[in-house]
């Protein structure tokens, strides 16, 4: 493995029963802090217009289409119209008596909570232990752009996309492979983020057997899929459109007109919160981590080249999540930290505040909030002083009393 091997106290294997049981407690808490926090403002099972976007109405017209009434416009717009697996569920849920809106918001939280408890096996499957897995879960579900969002705007299909994303990397590690070949089939008819998935496992191939393992490894699982996408593009033809180099254009180009004013915010601290101090507490750790699990670093990378092709940002970036909140685990992990139980506690939860503080002051009912989100500096003060002060420690000798060993990743 890459990253990490067990933690001392830890012994490899799947987590105990009651570390399940806090698991499924602590990603319930997290997901009724998000449900609260957007009910209060608008309700729960709130309707379209409240929201201030747009792009629910394209899933929405697609779980209302059927073979008695007329598909509208929208149906056929690219590319909502080829992530079809959410709108199909919904639809179904109907039939048994729920609202259209009812499903759409059932399936979210039921989506949500299960991608917290996948990354949660996922961390443990790296070899966190499950003090650590709890924090990281906590940590992500704090990220505005992972869970809170889609209690705002519920009819997406990012909920179902980040679970399979995460479950397919939790199969990968845990040596599960058997089931990458259905998880990418749904993972492809609900949103063509999941190719993500195939870079991340072709990389794991090359850094564990060479070139031709990793091509005889992702071809034929990438086949299925691959057909399906274009099954997709047959049979649903979008509406005229702008072509995708023309897209991809003008998306640089405004974000490039906002490089200051927003864009770096938002593809860092904006995203991710105090993950990103943490994640690069010490620099010389984290480069020798990126060139020991390179599979970790081509799937942030390739996160990030699909910010080309749309104009949300956290919400983009929320698929490296597993990823960001291992390396962020780590940065506890160093021995100013580890070897000192007292400090690890108190830094542990100033992380955790400091998550919980970008959270809360993070808007998200406010228009063109998910392409536009100004630079928040009372957070980057925050988040700047939060690292400098941790780079500080580490050069502090630690006390004679301090006991405990680091495990770096191997």
């Amino acid at each position: 493995m890459a990253i990490p091997p067990a933690a001392p106290e830890a012994d490899g294997r799947a987590p105990r029963a009651h570390g399940w049981w806090r698991a499924c407690l602590v990603a319930l808490g997290l997901l009724a802090v998000n449900v609260a926090a957007v009910g209060a403002l608008l309700g729960f099972v709130h309707k379209p217009r409240r929201v201030l976007e747009t792009d629910h109405y394209y899933y929405l017209a697609m779980a209302e289409s059927d073979e008695t009434r007329a598909a509208s416009a929208q149906t056929h717009t690219a590319p909502y119209c080829w992530r079809v697996l959410t709108p199909f569920l919904a639809h179904q849920l109907t039939r048994l008596g729920l609202s259209i809106h009812q499903a759409f918001y059932l399936l979210t939280n039921v989506f949500l909570y299960g991608f917290l408890l996948t990354l949660f096996a996922y961390l443990r499957a790296l070899g966190f232990v499950d003090r650590e897995a709890l924090v990281g879960m906590a940590l992500a579900g704090l990220m505005p752009g992972a869970l809170r969002w889609y209690e705002y705007q519920y009819w997406m299909t990012d909920p179902l996309a980040l679970l399979l994303v995460c479950g397919s990397l939790l199969c990968i590690e845990s040596g599960r492979e058997r089931l990458l070949l259905p998880l990418a089939v749904l993972g492809v008819l609900t949103r063509e983020s999941f190719l993500l998935v195939f870079v991340y496992y072709a990389v794991r191939w090359l850094q564990r057997s060479g070139l031709r393992a990793a091509i005889l490894r992702t071809l034929p699982l990438a086949a299925a899929p691959a057909v399906v996408l274009l099954l997709l593009r047959v049979i649903i033809t979008p509406g005229p459109g702008p072509r995708l180099w023309k897209v991809v254009r003008e998306i640089v180009a405004f974000r490039v007109s906002v490089l200051w004013e927003s864009q770096l915010y938002l593809a860092t601290v904006g995203t991710f919160g105090v993950l990103v101090p943490l994640a690069l507490l010490a620099p010389a750790l984290t480069w020798a981590r990126v060139r020991r699990w390179p599979a970790a670093a081509a799937f942030v990378v390739a996160t990030y080249l699909t910010l080309l092709f749309g104009n949300n940002t956290d919400r983009l970036l929320a698929y490296a999540a597993p990823i960001v909140v291992a390396a962020g685990l780590l940065g506890l992990r160093v021995p100013a930290f580890s070897r000192n139980p007292a400090r690890l506690a108190t830094w542990t939860a100033a992380a955790l505040a400091l998550q919980l503080l970008f959270w809360w002051t993070t808007p998200f009912h406010r228009e063109a909030a998910s392409v536009y989100q100004p630079t928040n500096w009372p957070i980057v003060g925050a988040l700047l002083g939060f690292w400098a002060l941790g780079w500080y420690l580490l050069r502090r000798p630690l006390s004679l009393s301090a006991t405990g060993s680091e495990r770096e990743p191997g």
